[in-house]
């Protein structure tokens, strides 16, 4: 039987290097909303981009945020 799936990247090098709002979510365990926040309020650098001013959140930052050191 596969282990159960949390939407949590098993391999950080796997991760995308730039992260939606809802991918950025699974892995900090959290909402959108929240990772919303913490892109307003200036404690997850993101970017609001096109039209729709979706936010883009770089696999580094969130990583940072996390204080994940890796080594790719």
């Amino acid at each position: 039987m596969p282990p159960e799936d949390h939407g949590q990247p098993d391999d950080l090098r796997r991760m995308p290097s730039v992260l939606t709002s809802k991918e950025a979510a699974r892995v900090l365990r959290v909402g959108v909303r929240e990772v919303r926040l913490l892109v307003e309020s200036g404690q997850l650098p993101g970017a609001r981009v096109g039209p729709r001013k979706v936010i883009r959140i770089s696999k580094v930052a969130l990583l940072s945020l996390l204080k994940v050191r890796e080594a790719i």
